[in-house]
């Protein structure tokens, strides 16, 4: 196949992938996986219904209105689909405690979800419908986001917001039940809207990135479904995303990661409410205390050695905010350092200046190097009396079959520890049970019900 054959034949490829995955039927270990993916959702975007960025959001979209189809999570309020999908993703990737993708690196339940329940929930699809359009946007998402590489990452775009509005514009796409060539001409539209850039990261504008792929995925899909018209190679032609985003389009790529997976394989939930690139150290540096508790005074100097990829992502030296923290190697290493939690609690503007967390925070240093596997980071930790203490924990792996029940367990923990403030804990059994088992759900009615906070 030459590379013409190729470029021209992505799109239909792609389309092809989606509609199978769509109506074929999601395999047991998938259904499983886009479940957790749901409850990881529904728990990150309730507890970030109270953030700042969400906030403003939602008072736009009640100052601006619409037609009431689609619920603001944690509420009563019923708005258009892209307004739902735009608030809803922003509360979402708010605390930066939302999945992630190890083949986008970059955010996709966030983006993905909240366009497919705020398009289900309108059209009154059912639950399997909906994990189905959800599982068919994460697959697209990763297929493009593979196929691009890191250099439009490296260029400054977001993947998050770039191409998260493919995933957007599929699940939606799926739900209206567009055929190929509606699905190619929301791939298109979506391609036209990609944007985000990665000079907003420790502000809310990252937030904004997130919202504005699901609620722009959302217009791609339904405006092909009434006939909007676009091109059916948006992604791949001449003067398309893959060359105005990146320089390449590397179908081998796409198929060495995937190895005949489902993207929503990679799909990997986070342990800490922080940019995924900091996770691997919190873990190798509690790793270094359980093999020696040393304290504050003992510590020489910890250096951490990443991949180049870090820099400009979560290298903020000295962070001033809670929103700077969660992208600063150094802070989120002084929290795991000081045994501090690494939960919203760890990053609030005052605990960023907290003198303890300061002083460790200037015992750190950040290295990058080539070579290391994605989401590696190696930290050697130097004490006074010359002890070395060196560890290598990835926490940024995907969840295998055989560990998929004990992953649905957890999550459904981590749902319990941040909604049951909010909703109390009779609605959090209630919600875990529907969402558990969601695939046998008429629809999403009656978990927005449960999800409104009082």
């Amino acid at each position: 196949m030459t590379i013409t054959q190729i470029e021209t034949s992505f799109t239909d490829r792609l389309v092809d992938d989606v509609q199978a995955i769509a109506h074929d039927g999601l395999s047991e270990a998938d259904l499983t996986r886009a479940k957790a993916a749901l409850i990881d959702y529904l728990g990150v975007a309730l507890a970030g219904t109270s953030e700042e960025s969400t906030r403003i959001a939602r008072a736009f979209a009640e100052a601006e209105g619409g037609n009431p189809r689609s619920t603001l999570i944690g509420t009563t309020t019923k708005t258009s689909m892209s307004q739902a999908s735009l608030v809803n993703s922003i509360a979402a990737h708010a605390l930066d405690f939302d999945d992630t993708s190890i083949f986008v690196g970059g955010h996709a339940t966030s983006v993905i979800m909240p366009a497919a329940l705020a398009v289900g929930e309108a059209l009154g699809s059912s639950g399997r419908d909906i994990l189905a359009a959800f599982s068919a946007g994460v697959h697209a998402m990763s297929v493009v986001g593979l196929a691009t590489g890191e250099q439009s990452y490296a260029r400054g775009f977001h993947n998050t917001g770039t191409v998260g509005v493919f995933g957007a514009a599929v699940a939606a796409g799926v739900l209206a039940q567009l055929d190929d060539d509606g699905l190619r001409r929301a791939l298109s539209l979506a391609a036209t809207q990609a944007s985000g850039l990665k000079v907003v990261f420790g502000t809310m504008g990252k937030h904004l990135n997130a919202g504005r792929a699901a609620a722009n995925g959302v217009f791609a899909a339904l405006a092909a479904k009434d006939g909007f018209t676009a091109p059916d190679d948006g992604i791949e032609a001449a003067r398309g995303y893959q060359w105005t985003h990146s320089d390449r389009l590397d179908i081998e790529r796409v198929d060495r990661e995937l190895a005949g997976r489902s993207g929503i394989w990679g799909v990997v939930a986070k342990r800490h409410a922080c940019c995924h690139g900091t996770h691997s150290a919190v873990e190798s540096i509690r790793a270094a205390k359980a093999l020696r508790d040393f304290a504050d005074d003992e510590i020489v100097s910890v250096v951490l050695t990443a991949r180049p990829i870090v820099r400009g992502t979560c290298d903020i030296p000295e962070p001033v905010t809670g929103l700077e923290g969660k992208f600063s190697l150094r802070y989120v290493s002084a929290l795991a350092l000081a045994d501090e939690p690494t939960t919203s609690e760890g990053f609030t503007d005052e605990k960023t200046q907290d003198p303890r967390l300061v002083a460790l925070r200037d015992k750190v240093e950040v290295q990058v190097a080539e070579g290391l596997s994605f989401g590696e980071t190696r930290v050697s930790v130097s004490l006074v009396d010359g002890t070395r203490i060196d560890t290598n924990v990835n926490a940024i792996a995907p969840v295998e079959d055989a560990d998929l029940d004990a992953h649905l367990e957890a999550i459904s923990l981590k749902f319990a520890d941040l909604a049951d403030l909010l909703i109390g804990a009779d609605r959090v059994a209630r919600v875990l049970g529907i969402a558990r088992g969601f695939e046998n759900a008429q629809s999403c009615d009656e978990l927005n019900r449960l999800l409104a906070v009082e």
